[in-house]
C-alpha cells in the first residue's frame, strides 16, 4: 500500500481537497514519564468504532468522519459493545475483542506489576476522519479534558484501518504537546513516518486486527508489552 495512493483514492471519493499531515520536518512534542510504570496510570485510546448499546452510534455517513468519541468504562461488560465504522472489516473484533481493545492483557501487566493501573474510563472514535482540524479540536481535546480529569498518567493509542493510523497519531502529538506521555501503535509505516508521532510501534499484522491474531494471547501480550516498554524511551 501506498500513501500516495491511498491519498489520491480519498480525494477521488470524499474530498477533492485532502492532504496526509506531513510533520517530517516538525519536531516530534515529547513528554517524558512523571512516574515509573509501575506507578503510572494509563488510559487506552481505540479508533475501532466502538460503543455501548445504550449510546448514540458514530455517524458513518458522515463524509469526512464524526469527530465525537465515546467513553468505555473498565466495569463495561466488552461483549454487548457495538461497532460503528464500516471502513474495516470486524471479522476479527467479532471473533476476539483483544485484538483491537486488549484490556485483558493490560491487565496481566498490572499483574506482573509492570504497569501500575488502568484508569476506570477508556476512549473509542471512528477513526476514519479527514477534517483533522476537527479531530484535533474536538476528538482529541475532548478525550485530553477526560484524561487530565482521571488523573490519567499515559496513553496508549491504536488504529485499525489505513486512515485510522493518522488520527491515532495526531491525537497522541496533541496529548504529548499537552503533557500525556503517549505510545502509538501503527500498522501503515509510510504514513506514520509521515506524521511522526512521539513513540511509534510499527506492526504488519492486518487492518482490523491491530494486536495480532483473535485467541492468540502469546502474540497480543508480547505486543501489548512491547508498546508499554515503549513509553521508557
Amino acid at each position: 500500500m501506498k500513501l500516495k495512493n491511498v491519498e489520491i483514492f480519498l480525494q477521488r471519493k470524499y474530498d477533492k481537497t485532502f492532504k496526509f499531515t506531513d510533520n517530517r520536518n516538525i519536531d516530534k512534542p515529547y513528554t517524558k514519564l512523571s512516574k515509573t510504570l509501575n506507578q503510572s496510570k494509563l488510559a487506552l485510546i481505540t479508533s475501532s468504532g466502538l460503543y455501548k448499546k445504550d449510546e448514540q452510534a458514530f455517524d458513518t455517513q458522515a463524509l469526512l468522519g464524526d469527530t465525537s468519541f465515546r467513553i468505555i468504562q473498565k466495569t463495561d461488560n466488552l461483549n454487548t459493545l457495538e461497532i460503528a465504522h464500516t471502513h474495516y472489516d470486524h471479522k476479527f473484533i467479532r471473533q476476539d475483542i483483544n485484538t483491537v481493545y486488549p484490556i485483558k492483557h493490560l491487565e496481566t501487566l498490572v499483574n506482573e506489576n509492570l504497569l501500575g493501573s488502568l484508569a476506570d474510563s477508556h476512549y473509542s472514535f471512528c477513526g476514519f476522519v479527514l477534517d483533522t482540524e476537527n479531530l484535533i479540536e474536538e476528538t482529541a481535546k475532548g478525550i485530553l479534558q477526560e484524561l487530565k480529569k482521571n488523573h490519567v498518567d499515559i496513553a496508549l493509542l491504536a488504529p485499525v484501518w489505513p486512515v485510522c493510523n493518522q488520527s491515532v497519531g495526531l491525537i497522541a502529538r496533541f496529548l504529548e504537546e499537552n503533557g500525556i506521555p503517549t505510545v502509538t501503535l501503527n500498522m501503515f509505516k509510510e504514513l506514520g513516518e509521515y506524521n511522526q508521532p512521539p513513540r511509534i510501534i510499527f506492526t504488519d499484522n492486518e487492518f482490523g486486527s491491530p494486536f495480532g491474531k483473535p485467541h492468540d494471547d502469546e502474540e497480543q501480550l508480547s505486543l501489548v508489552k512491547k508498546c508499554i516498554m515503549k513509553f521508557q524511551d
